[in-house]
């Protein structure tokens, strides 16, 4: 699986195995379907597939309240667009960065 140049060093900072990313590939409405338990949703706001991040965030959160979810995007209008009442990463941001702001997520809940 190439997860992409980007994607490769947040994956490494991270230390996330990368059989748990496969089924990420599969879209917004696979994972929303998917029986096993999640530690964390982690999605951009703007994704393709017909459902946004935030849709998805929302379908999860009620599939699973307690589920901690970060948002991200690099469009400050995909914000402005409506209120969003999860935590938003704004991109772009160091491995490092993204790593606390998962630590912090899976703290709280």
């Amino acid at each position: 699986m190439n997860l992409g140049a980007s994607t490769a060093p947040v994956v490494r900072a991270l230390r996330v195995p990368a059989k748990s990313l496969v089924k990420l590939i599969f879209g917004a409405r696979a994972i929303v379907q998917h029986s096993a338990p999640f530690h964390l949703v982690f999605s951009d706001i703007v994704i393709p597939g017909g459902m946004s991040g935030l849709e998805l965030a929302q379908k999860m959160r009620s599939r699973y309240p307690e589920l901690p979810i970060l948002l991200t995007t690099g469009f400050s209008d995909a914000l402005a667009a409506r209120p969003v009442e999860f935590p938003v990463l704004m991109e772009p941001y160091e491995p490092e960065r993204l790593s606390s702001a998962v630590n912090e997520q899976v703290r709280v809940r």
